[in-house]
């Protein structure tokens, strides 16, 4: 494919950052470039677990994480493709007590932002995790409605809905 004459914006990289950066502007009405030396998400994308979560410690990242997991829910409507999204939740197992104070007060951070999050005893997590070794934990921190879901079909999605919105997405394209 030929490089465009003009764009508003060019993007380097591919990996998800790249793609979800490309779609939304392009569904904003920027014109968009995005440039891939290789395939997309063909660099720290595809290591990726795929884990997708609010539960963090700090009220940026859980109202980021939770923006996040409401737009991956609907993912299929918007941009429009399967992300193989499954939501079991994120269970951290707290050994140290520094770790338990933490987390409960991190447990206040994601109910101010409509996040499900509870403190659990070792015996209430084992009845969700039984292969969970609780012999030395001293409490569990758990959101439900995390989970996780397939890296490079983000990034398709993505790349696919930003170019349905008439972005430019060039792969074997060393910037």
């Amino acid at each position: 494919m030929k490089l465009p004459d003009n764009v508003d914006v060019v993007i380097v990289g591919g990996g998800v950052m790249g793609a979800s950066t490309a779609f939304h502007l392009a569904e904003a009405g920027v014109s968009v470039l995005l440039c891939e030396k290789n395939e997309l998400a063909s660099g720290s994308t595809s290591k990726a677990a795929g884990g997708v979560r609010a539960n963090f410690s700090d009220a940026f990242n859980v109202a980021l994480g939770a923006r996040s997991l409401d737009l991956f829910s609907r993912f299929q409507e918007r941009p429009g493709y399967e992300i193989d999204l499954h939501r079991p939740g994120y269970l951290f197992a707290l050994t140290k007590p520094e770790d338990v104070k933490l987390f409960e007060s991190s447990t206040e951070i994601h109910k101010e932002f409509g996040v499900e999050s509870k403190m659990l005893t070792p015996a209430e997590a084992a009845v969700i995790s039984p292969l969970l070794n609780v012999e030395d934990v001293l409490a569990c921190s758990f959101t439900p409605n995390d989970g996780h879901c397939t890296p490079e079909s983000v990034v398709i999605g993505y790349a696919l809905g930003a170019k349905r919105l008439g972005a430019v997405v060039l792969t074997q394209t060393e910037v």
